[in-house]
Formats: C-alpha cells, structure tokens, sequence
C-alpha cells in the first residue's frame, strides 16, 4: 500500500478522540440535596454503518466508575478508536443509577417527576463536558422500582460483563424485589 493508500485509510477512519476530555460532577438526592455515594456513572457510545438507512447501531465501547463520599465522578469521555473506515462512532449516552433512585435519563423521560430544565441542563453540560449536578429523584413504590428493575435502554447493546457495577445495582434492586437477577 502506498502513500495514498495510507492517507485515504487514515482519512475515512476519522480523527482518533481527543485525549483529556472527561465527564465530571456530583450526584445528590433530589430532595435533600446530599450526596449519594456509589452510584454508578456509565458512558456508552455506539458504531454505525456510515451508510445506515435506520440501520442498527453496534455496541463499540463503555466506561463506568462509582461516585465518591462526595457524590462526585470523574469519567474519561474518550472512546476507543474505530477503525473501521465503513462505521462511525455516534456521541456517548450518560447513564447514571443509584439504589433507589430515579435513573438518569431514563427515569427523567419516564416518570417526568423532574422539571424538563433540570433534565435538559444536566444532559447539556455532559454533552459539553462541563461540570454538572445530577439530582435524582426517590423511586416512592415497589411499582416504580421495578419499572427501573433491568438495564437503561440506552445500555441493552453493551455486554453485562464490560458494566460489573451497573449490572450489580440492577440486580441488587431485582433481587430485593423477589426478581431473577439478570
């Protein structure tokens, strides 16, 4: 392969991810505005065929880390390189769930006990890697809890095994509901 060959490669490839960028904020009760300690912040991003017509999206990568004493996280918003020159990689979806908990976007869509401004503000600067204050709601019934029981619909691509901490707290709340863990 030449030259050319090399830089055409390089150019359908795309630009590798720019290092340094990361998600960053604190998770509170909505309520009382404290902290919750480990809940679970995850990142998903997904490839699709550059020509896609509706298409599927593939799972490509995830991160995921645990807020602190603190409620605070921290979380590298760079994923992996695709090197397919045939996919892209589309813009990462935020999850973030706590025991409990109202799950971030989710539950914001669903039960719409959150103002639409929070909702949009908090999706907002994680798009635009700010810093960000996610305040999630109190799940109030056993029936809310398990509208919440399995994963984020965002996150059904990404194998149970690259998510351990999420996949734990969704079987934590389904084993306290008398439900099969997944």
């Amino acid at each position: 392969m030449g030259l050319v060959g090399v830089a055409m490669v390089l150019l359908l490839a795309g630009p590798a991810a720019p290092g340094g960028e990361q998600f960053h904020g604190v998770v509170v009760d909505a309520g009382t505005k404290a902290p919750l300690v480990d809940a679970v912040v995850v990142a998903v991003w997904l490839r699709r065929p550059i020509i896609r017509m509706n298409g599927p999206a593939y799972f490509h990568d995830v991160k995921e880390t645990l807020t602190d004493v603190r409620g605070a996280f921290s979380l590298d918003a760079s994923p992996r390189i695709d090197w397919s020159p045939f996919t892209s990689v589309a813009p990462p979806q935020v999850v973030i769930r706590a025991p409990g908990y109202l799950e971030f976007p989710l539950g914001y869509e669903r039960l719409r006990r959150v103002a639409p401004d929070a909702w949009w503000a908090a999706d907002d600067a994680l798009r635009k890697r700010a810093r960000v204050v996610v305040e999630l709601p109190r799940l109030r019934t056993a029936d809310e809890l398990r509208v919440f029981a399995g994963p984020a619909g965002e996150l059904l691509p990404v194998p149970a095994d690259h998510m351990p901490h999420y996949m734990w707290l969704v079987n934590r709340t389904r084993i306290e509901l008398g439900l099969e863990p997944l």
